[in-house]
């Protein structure tokens, strides 16, 4: 296997689904027309098979060596809880305010919620819709992500190749079979859709798994240096969303969604390992790479925060200065993303490895994923 760890374009690609995601959940902060991006649901698509090629490429031959479940399992945890934590501090700080502004009483089940949702554990099905996580509700997708590595870790990382093809082919008819059940690709977030995100996730997760492997087979690993394919793939990416500027009111059908998800986004991850920036791009991508997660985990509380604190102090919703308040929440969400890396993650993170991971893991725990 490379021994480089680090995948720069495909960290660029990740930071650019999380904009997707951010003009999504961020509704009528950008506008009163519809959605920045009318197929910006894929974007978690794009990220469970992002996280299993990465995962493949940093822990698979150590899966099959000397590192157990266990602490492959705590090494993930390290890398994933200290910006959820932190998201779910904000989300609760958003519903404390508003509680207070209601003049109401918190319930049973939300203080239920609440430590279900500390523990990074879904909620009861309680409320409409139902979500997994009431505080945070894109956690779900983390949550499904950590079910993937576990399975990654108890067997994934040791399928034969064609062990690991023919997984694949039954979690590709599962993913299909949940689709047209539900006829819709947005789902994960909500009890009622359980299981579809459970197959979104497995098959996503398991999909980026086979791709780094038939990578390595086939010895599709040399990398080539040019800004052109990495801006080309980043703007390919970034239409993969379909942005409504250019579509107008012409919505995706499930179909294509489909096809999104499991035919173009492994194969534009395949071409895109290939590829990395020269030093004139090197800094921009990292970047990305680096704020994606944090603005993913961070943005929905951030919103809710914001949005309560604005009508608190001076008495205006946040969606009345549209589409320039969409645009400025873009702007807090990327530099609180660089912040909280910074001053939150990294020097927990530091502290867990330190106190946490055994010391012959300690120095894959770092990995980025």
């Amino acid at each position: 296997m490379h021994s480089s760890r680090a995948f720069i374009t495909l960290d660029a690609l990740r930071g650019i689904a999380a904009l997707a995601v951010i003009t999504w959940h961020g509704g009528r902060l950008f506008g009163d027309d519809g959605p920045v991006f009318t197929a910006a649901i894929l974007a978690v698509d794009l990220f469970f098979i992002l996280s299993g090629f990465v995962l493949t490429h940093a822990y698979a031959q150590r899966l099959n060596a000397n590192l157990g479940v266990a602490a492959f399992v705590r090494m993930r945890l390290i890398r994933l809880y200290p910006l959820y934590l932190l998201g779910f501090l904000i989300a609760g700080l958003a519903v404390a305010l508003r509680l207070y502004a209601d003049m109401t009483e918190g319930s049973t089940a939300l203080g239920i919620a609440a430590v279900l949702n500390a523990l990074m554990l879904p909620n009861p099905a309680d409320g409409s819709p139902p979500f997994l996580f009431q505080f945070n509700f894109p956690a779900w997708s983390l949550f499904f992500e950590l079910i993937a590595n576990l399975a990654f870790a108890l067997f994934g990382a040791r399928l034969s190749l064609k062990q690991l093809a023919i997984f694949v082919g039954l979690l590709a008819v599962a993913l299909i079979a949940v689709t047209v059940r539900y006829q819709s690709f947005d789902l994960g977030a909500s009890w009622r859709t359980f299981d579809g995100g459970l197959a979104r996730a497995m098959f996503g997760f398991f999909a980026g798994v086979l791709l780094y492997r038939l990578r390595d087979k086939f010895a599709f690993t040399g990398r080539i240096q040019s800004n052109t394919m990495v801006l080309a793939l980043g703007a390919i990416t970034l239409a993969t969303f379909l942005p409504r500027a250019a579509l107008g009111d012409w919505r995706p059908p499930t179909e294509l969604k489909l096809v999104f998800a499991m035919a173009l986004y492994p194969a534009l991850i395949l071409i895109a390992a290939r590829y990395e920036p020269s030093a004139r791009l090197l800094p921009i991508c990292s970047w990305l790479g680096i704020a994606s997660y944090a603005a993913y985990v961070l943005h929905v509380p951030m919103h809710s925060l914001g949005g309560v604190v604005a009508k608190l102090s001076v008495g205006v919703w946040l969606e009345e200065y549209a589409p320039m308040s969409g645009l400025f929440f873009i702007l807090v969400i990327g530099f609180s993303a660089w912040a909280a890396d910074k001053y939150w993650d990294r020097p927990i993170r530091a502290f867990l490895n330190q106190r946490l991971a055994p010391a012959a893991n300690k120095q894959a725990s770092g990995a980025q994923a």
